[in-house]
Formats: C-alpha cells, sequence, structure tokens
C-alpha cells in the first residue's frame, strides 16, 4: 500500500475533514493573478524626465563687462591699432592737463581701451587722447593694467609750473560801518552751510587754501569746490558742525578780523576735540577764524574746519 493512501485511511477513520483550499480563500494581500498563455500583457509605463530648460544669455548692460573665465582677472581688452606701449583702464579714470594732483581735468579715459603711452614724469605717465591731445594719468593707483614693462617708457624733464594759486584778495578801499559784526555773520554762516550739507552754498563764503582736500581726494576734480568740501565733511575727516558760541572777536587790521569761538554737537552740547591718544590727552574746546573783507564787499572765511581723532 502507497504512503498516501495509508495516510488517507488514517485520517478517515480519525473523523478529520479536509478541506481544499482555493485562491478565492487566500487572503486578499496573499491572492496572485498569474496571466495565462495566451493574454496580451500591457506593459507598465516607463517615467519620463523632463530636463530643464537652459538660462537665455543675460543681456549685458553698457556698463556691464564679460571677464574671461579662469585664474587671471585680467579683462578682455582691445587695444587701440597703435605702435609702442598702451595703458589700459579697469575703471573711467580722470586725466589732468599737467603731471600735477592739482592740475585741472581735462578729460576721462574709457576702461578697457588702450592709450599710447608716450613718456614717465615720476609717478605721472603722458598718454595719448587722440586728435593731437594729451594729458596725464597717475601711474600705481589700482585702477590701472599695464600690458607691458613700463621700463621702457622714456622718462621727460620738465619743470611743471604750479597749475592752482591762491588769488590774492583785493583790499577795500573803505570800510562799511558794522563790518566786524558783518564777519561774524559770515563766519556763522559758513559752519551752519558745511553742517547741514549745502557744500555749494558754502563755497563764496570761504577763500582759503584746498591744498588738503585736493591732495587727499586727488580723484577729484580740483576746481569743484563743492564736491571738495563733501569729500572733506563726509569722509576726510572735516569736524563740520554749527557754531555754538563766539568767544571773542577782534581786529587785526581795517577789514581783517579774528574770531575764538566754539562748536556744538548734534545734540547741542560743546563740541570737544582730543583724548584720541596718550600723546593728545588733552581737550580743545575753541578754535581760532580770521575772516576778510575784500573790495567786493564779500567777507571770506580763511580757514576749513579742524580734523577730528
Amino acid at each position: 500500500m502507497s504512503r498516501k493512501l495509508m495516510v488517507f485511511l488514517i485520517l478517515c477513520l480519525c473523523g478529520c475533514t479536509v478541506s481544499t483550499v482555493t485562491p478565492s480563500s487566500l487572503p486578499a494581500q496573499l491572492t496572485m493573478t498569474m496571466p495565462r498563455p495566451g493574454d496580451a500583457q500591457t506593459p507598465s509605463p516607463v517615467p519620463t524626465f523632463t530636463q530643464a530648460a537652459e538660462p537665455a544669455t543675460p543681456t549685458l548692460l553698457q556698463t556691464e563687462s564679460r571677464v574671461p573665465p579662469g585664474p587671471s582677472l585680467t579683462p578682455s581688452l582691445t587695444p587701440l591699432p597703435t605702435e609702442g606701449l598702451n595703458y589700459y583702464f579697469r575703471v573711467t579714470e580722470i586725466v589732468r592737463r599737467d603731471p600735477d594732483y592739482f592740475s585741472p581735468v581735462i578729460a576721462r579715459a574709457a576702461a578697457g581701451v588702450g592709450y599710447p603711452v608716450s613718456g614717465k614724469y615720476y609717478e605721472w605717465l603722458r598718454i595719448d587722447l587722440g586728435n593731437g591731445y594729451t594729458g596725464w594719468v597717475l601711474d600705481g593707483t589700482g585702477f590701472t593694467l599695464i600690458k607691458e614693462d613700463l621700463n621702457q617708457v622714456p622718462q621727460i624733464s620738465l619743470t611743471v609750473p604750479p597749475t592752482l594759486t591762491s588769488t590774492p584778495i583785493c583790499r577795500p578801499q573803505h570800510i562799511p560801518k558794522g563790518a566786524q559784526k558783518a564777519a561774524e555773520q559770515a563766519l556763522v554762516t559758513y559752519f551752519r552751510l558745511l553742517a547741514y550739507s549745502h557744500y555749494a552754498q558754502a563755497v563764496p563764503y570761504f577763500s582759503g587754501d584746498y591744498y588738503w582736500l585736493r591732495y587727499w581726494n586727488w580723484r577729484v576734480d580740483p576746481l569743484d569746490s563743492s564736491y571738495l568740501f563733501e569729500r572733506g565733511c563726509e569722509w576726510n575727516g572735516m569736524v563740520c558742525l554749527p557754531v555754538r558760541r563766539v568767544v571773542k572777536a577782534s581786529v587785526v587790521s581795517p577789514g581783517i578780523y579774528e574770531f575764538v569761538v566754539e562748536f556744538a554737537n548734534p545734540d547741542g552740547s560743546l563740541y570737544r576735540f582730543g583724548g584720541c591718544s596718550r600723546e593728545t590727552p588733552l581737550y580743545q574746546t575753541q578754535w581760532t577764524y580770521r575772516v576778510v573783507l575784500d573790495c567786493h564787499g564779500q567777507y571770506l572765511v580763511q580757514g576749513l574746519p579742524s580734523f577730528g581723532c
């Protein structure tokens, strides 16, 4: 007797019921549908990926320029078809009439253009502006690029005359009544205009020396007095405050007056200068200024504001 038949007879004698397990009696998560032979099978869809469009090339503004990739920061320049050495600028640069910090500005050299170099005078270079014009630029400012060796530029021997000199003040033939009070008022007005940033209106009240303002702001036109005052008050450390009190007034000579004044902080308190270092521990609260009456009836201040720490 076979083993299967023997097991069947034993089960029957024990009274056990054998149930047939069908696919329908399986839990839903275990039910599988097998494809029958001949059935058309629909392939699963293949996922697709949409590639993002590349950004369009930006339109360059007139003030922009492209820099080629790489470690070099030298911009792509197109030199002029000239012989000899060419001088290049990263930014627009001022060109002066003479090799002097105080020489008037005659042109502005464009960035990224080559200008022929025809001579050197100490730290100044003479460049050709075209159409027979030449001018001077200051070398070694950090805003320039040289393609060739500047040692090849010939040194020029020049006797540079002073380009800006102080114009002597013409003296009045007679002194009007109340001139001292008018001179004091001119001094107060001069400092008040500077304190409230009315630089252009303050210029006619001043006839002193712009030397240090021109020296510190060599990239500014030395004849632009209003902007020199702005640079002095807002960048160079000039203390542009209004007069708080006129301590003393005196007559030096007819038409020349001297005043000792104090200045006021923005909160109205007395301005004190000093304590900047151990070498200057004392505080200064008073300053002396001179005002001169000219032949046109103008009262002119002879000094700039003081400088802070």
